[in-house]
């Protein structure tokens, strides 16, 4: 026979039963509620009091993160046009530049607002020179004319845009893109 004062419910979900608890503030979780961190599971409401200790960014460190990594992706993407293949090399090497000028005109200082301004920005900075080489090949396309490298130019310039834009991202905030599901 069970004893209906042992069950524990869940903090957030007072129907599903749980013997499950946060790591830090010991409340009962279910496994929806569950975060799985490196020393344990932890609930969300721990885990967003974790996340506003390490945003440490100023104001105006959004301003200085945008400008830096708008201005050096466009200044590389001016350099794919001549690299052609060798953009394969030339992006991640321009994502980590970019990554590392922010961090150091932000004084390493973190936030996601932050993070995500970058990734914007990178991918702003190097659209122009691949919707002007787009432009360019479905004007080739549609007189007839031009060679395989008018085809293949504007996919060098979107492979730069998304390799320099993620490696930058990655760069600063020390992660991967989540995309959610």
């Amino acid at each position: 026979m069970e004893d209906a004062a042992l069950k524990t419910y869940c903090q957030n979900h007072p129907t599903v039963e749980t013997a499950l608890r946060c790591n830090k503030c010991g409340a009962y979780i279910c496994a929806k509620c569950a975060v799985h961190t490196p020393t344990g599971y932890s609930c969300k409401s721990c885990i967003k009091g974790q996340q506003k200790v390490f945003d440490t960014s100023k104001p105006m460190d959004g301003v200085l993160a945008v400008v830096v990594s708008g201005v050096l992706s466009f200044i590389g993407s001016l350099l794919v046009g001549v690299a052609g293949y060798f953009t394969i090399f030339l992006a991640p090497l321009a994502g980590i530049v970019v990554g590392e000028a922010v961090r150091l005109v932000t004084g390493k200082r973190r936030s996601q607002k932050v993070f995500r301004m970058v990734l914007i920005a990178t991918i702003v900075g190097s659209l122009p020179l691949f919707l002007y080489n787009l432009i360019i090949m479905l004007l080739f396309l549609g007189s007839g004319s031009g060679s395989i490298w008018s085809f293949l130019t504007p996919i060098w310039y979107g492979y730069y845009a998304a390799i320099v834009a993620t490696t930058s991202y990655y760069r600063i905030s020390g992660q991967t893109i989540r995309f959610r599901r």
